[in-house]
């Protein structure tokens, strides 16, 4: 037999629809189901319950087999189209062997006979109660491994959005180093040769752009020449001089 405290760990989380139009019954199973339950909603008219359960969509449902406003199959039928693992609960003065294979067929969890004590009810409930917890916790445990996934997702396209800018960079920056080595090397063959032209300018007279003792001496130093023709102008001092 279940008790209260076995069903609280399941039962905290979870929703009860309640339909019967036995309001004495009805008012003291719904205060003690809104013990150990999140939520209790109670209706004395299968159709009114129905549109509520359209909005709310309780964990589990309890109606009586012959509550007013809507035969039990029809009202099983609508409510398996609005959620079709959803878990109903069936009580009845008289239960017939064969309408109770009727009942099951189409979908109810369990059938209890009335009249009953809460501790009738809730083993009824305990028997579908613990499923019900199962799979919204597997729901749960869903939406949080979806939750990571798009975290995962979102980490991932940051860090793609990240790589593609540092391979921007990189490319701009190797390409602004190429164009600063191109520069560099122009650079320095204008140096070079900017330097050619100086020093072969020390090796020239200003005036008359002839080879001058610089490049006689230069000459001398990488030649393995070993005679030389001195020729001499006298008072060609004067010449320099006058003119």
């Amino acid at each position: 037999m279940a008790e209260l405290q076995d069903l609280l760990p399941h039962s905290k989380k979870l929703s009860v629809l309640y339909i019967d139009n036995d309001a004495t019954l009805r008012a003291q199973i719904v205060m003690q189901l809104s013990k150990i339950f999140h939520n209790v909603d109670d209706f004395d008219d299968a159709y009114e319950g129905l549109n509520f359960f359209k909005l709310n969509q309780h964990d589990i449902v309890v109606v009586d087999i012959d509550v007013p406003g809507m035969d039990n199959g029809s009202f099983i039928r609508n409510i398996k189209e609005i959620k079709r693992d959803q878990h109903i609960i069936l009580s009845s003065k008289k239960l017939e062997s064969v309408s109770l294979v009727n009942y099951i067929n189409s979908g109810v969890s369990s059938v209890i006979a009335k009249p009953f004590k809460l501790a009738g009810l809730l083993d009824s409930i305990d028997s579908v109660m613990q499923s019900v917890y199962h799979a919204k916790s597997a729901e749960v445990e869903i939406e949080n491994l979806q939750d990571k996934l798009k975290q995962l997702e979102h980490r991932a396209n940051t860090f793609n959005k990240i790589e593609d800018r540092f391979k921007e960079d990189l490319a701009y920056e190797r390409k602004r180093i190429g164009r600063f080595l191109q520069n560099e090397k122009a650079l320095q063959k204008e140096i070079d040769e900017s330097k050619n032209i100086i020093d072969g300018s020390k090796m020239l007279n200003d005036l008359t752009g002839i080879p001058n003792k610089m490049a006689l001496q230069s000459k001398l130093q990488g030649s393995d020449l070993k005679a030389l023709v001195y020729l001499n102008i006298d008072n060609f001092n004067f010449i320099n001089t006058v003119y």
